[in-house]
């Protein structure tokens, strides 16, 4: 009997360590992702040449797994199987190379309807060797229908690389434009077609404001965008909100300036009139591009100008070329001037042409210049003010912007 025990016992251990072996073999060549953050979790099998991608997870109610090498011919992909639970892609070595397969999960339709992308990089070497070297996840938003109170409805939704499609219905023939808030974040194409359809591609990390409108409309619809580092533009917000055009420059002009010099904070009751830069040469020769903020407070307009990485004589020079008179002050502790300009001329109708027999008009232009901590060259100028009033002035937007010169990050942290 203890003969049997011990012949069964064997077997049962060699028939344990049989399936302990398969496993390891069938399990070997196959890594998950480490992408915790992704709600899906995929795997990638070494099959021979072939690297079998295996994605788990219930998809969204009518969407499906799709895949395809977008980069070189380096690789091909095929469809294995597909499942209410799993989808599994084949991806083939072709030719040496680079390539990325993105595996989409979409909705068949007219429209582009992506809500989940999943990229894997791959490498092909000189003997036909394939390795993945890189793969990501980002979430894609869907196709999103919106009617606004007022106006056209409009449609946004993201293709399996990320670009973002806004189509505008209901047009009436209207001439329509999309505009974003901040430089280089997306840009915007439009496509031609009968539709009022643009696309935006992601072109830095970052988020802005995007606006859609029409000539005759004082309303716009605003996506609020973000570009995100894996390449996919998103809309996290959408609003219908008045617009005006020229208010719309001027903001979009100087959220230019702040890209590049930082936060520009107006003081209190202040009305931003314009914003851009001009051309200066410096002493040495060099053309330099300082940037300016034209606003109004209390009847007095100003001028506030900004110089990165420049010496005081610079600006000083630009504004000083015509001066009455030429002062040092301080303004809340740096060295600054105060050049004093003085003008008359007479008054001309309303063609330009000077009147002989015009009112004389003078003009009393006070400027303010200073370099703060951070090598940024600061100017203000007012009209027909007193040098005291142009001073306190100064310290007023120099305290208000103690960073200027800093360029502002595109996510609006310092």
């Amino acid at each position: 009997m203890k003969k049997y025990i011990i012949i069964l016992a064997a077997v049962i251990l060699v028939l344990t360590l049989a399936v302990v072996l398969l496993l390891l073999i069938g399990g070997r060549g196959r890594e998950r992702a480490d992408d915790p953050d992704c709600r899906f979790a995929y795997t990638y099998t070494t099959k021979g040449s072939d690297i079998l991608l295996t994605v788990k997870g219930k998809p969204d109610s009518g969407y499906a797994w799709t895949a395809v090498a977008d980069i070189s011919d380096s690789v091909t992909v095929t469809q294995e199987s597909a499942g209410k639970r799993k989808s599994v892609f084949r991806i083939s070595p072709a030719a040496a190379g680079t390539d990325a397969v993105k595996l989409a999960l979409t909705k068949p339709g007219e429209l582009p309807d992506c809500l989940y992308l999943i990229t894997t990089v791959l490498y092909v070497n000189e003997d036909g060797e394939l390795t993945v070297i890189g793969y990501s996840h980002a979430e894609c938003g869907g196709l999103h229908h919106v009617t606004p109170e007022t106006g056209s409805s409009y449609t946004y939704t993201s293709d399996d690389n990320g670009r973002l499609h806004l189509y505008i219905h209901d047009t009436v023939n209207e001439a329509w434009d999309v505009t974003a808030d901040r430089k280089g974040i997306v840009s915007i194409e439009r496509m031609d077609d009968s539709e009022a359809h643009f696309i935006l591609y992601a072109e830095m990390p970052g988020t802005c404001a995007v606006y859609a409108h029409s000539d005759d409309s004082e309303t716009a619809v605003c996506l609020q965008v973000t570009a995100a580092e894996s390449g996919v533009a998103l809309v996290t917000d959408s609003s219908t909100v008045p617009y005006d055009k020229k208010d719309m420059e001027r903001e979009k002009a100087l959220a230019d300036i702040e890209s590049s010099y930082g936060k520009v904070v107006l003081p209190d009751g202040a009305k931003l009139e314009n914003a851009g830069q001009f051309m200066l040469t410096d002493e040495m020769g060099m053309r330099r591009t300082p940037v300016r903020v034209f606003y109004e407070k209390d009847g007095i307009e100003w001028q506030y100008v900004m110089l990165n990485l420049s010496r005081r004589s610079t600006l000083e020079a630009y504004f000083g070329e015509d001066a009455s008179s030429i002062t040092t002050t301080s303004v809340n502790g740096y060295d600054a001037v105060v050049i004093r300009t003085e003008t008359e001329y007479r008054d001309t109708d309303e063609d330009g042409e000077l009147q002989e027999d015009g009112e004389l008009i003078r003009t009393v232009t006070v400027t303010v210049i200073w370099t703060n901590d951070n090598l940024c060259c600061c100017a203000l100028q007012g009209e027909n003010i007193s040098v005291d009033e142009a001073v306190a002035a100064a310290q007023q937007i120099c305290t208000l912007n103690p960073d200027a010169g800093v360029p502002e990050r595109h996510d609006g942290a310092q």
